[in-house]
């Protein structure tokens, strides 16, 4: 998994508390940069600034993180998809 460079960890750190205040509601946007920065979150707009690529980048360094810890706990036998979740025609008839 490639890792934050020095810069991006540093970054994180300072901003990142405000980057979930502003994604949770908790801060309300102020500038056009902290509105154009809540698009690129929800994946409405392509990161342009260093601060929404780091936060795109985050994000999917944390998805991707817990998807192998869900996949590790899994057994080798256990399906990957949930039959309810994925549609299977024999879900109803498990339950």
């Amino acid at each position: 998994m490639p890792t934050l460079t020095q810069r991006e960890q540093d970054l994180l750190h300072r901003y990142r508390r405000f980057y979930l205040d502003l994604i949770e509601g908790r801060r309300l946007p102020e500038t056009d940069a902290q509105r154009r920065f809540l698009e690129v979150a929800a994946g409405r707009l392509p990161p342009m600034t260093e601060h929404e690529r780091l936060w795109v980048r985050w994000r999917r360094m944390i998805r991707d993180r817990n998807v192998r810890a869900i996949k590790r706990r899994m057994g080798p036998d256990e399906p990957l998809g949930c039959p309810a979740l994925t549609g299977s025609a024999n879900a109803h008839q498990r339950s």
